[in-house]
């Protein structure tokens, strides 16, 4: 996609995201971090992001950055980003919480976060 003058490649994960602070891929699985770089290639890019669900057990995003220099290709330098996006309401675990007249308007606070996530992902 091309936002501005960037051109950009973002591809959603339907994986868990680790964190280790030691771990230089950052958490990113090898095999998506090659497969990144085959979208760097092919479409001519140097900006990836990419993007993995929150969990039930972290609330707190794992959001990381990484570049790595592509030698196969003229030592281009791709920039990857993986962004942890909210999917999970976690106001329905409350006891206490108090479910609205639709399953719609209980996710749509959500909804507006996951938005939210994806523009300041993108800088937009």
């Amino acid at each position: 996609m091309k936002i501005n003058d960037r051109n950009i490649v973002a591809d959603t994960k339907y994986k868990i995201v680790y964190g280790d602070a030691n771990d230089p891929k950052k958490g990113i699985v090898q095999t998506d971090l090659y497969q990144m770089l085959a979208y760097a290639v092919r479409f001519k890019v140097n900006e990836i992001v990419l993007y993995y669900p929150n969990t039930i057990n972290e609330q707190e995003t794992n959001d990381s950055e990484l570049s790595i220099v592509d030698e196969l290709a003229d030592d281009k330098k791709v920039l990857i980003r993986s962004f942890q996006l909210p999917i999970i309401n976690f106001d329905l675990f409350d006891k206490d919480y108090e479910r609205k007249k639709t399953l719609e308007l209980d996710f749509n606070d959500l909804k507006k976060d996951l938005v939210k996530g994806i523009k300041k992902s993108l800088n937009i």
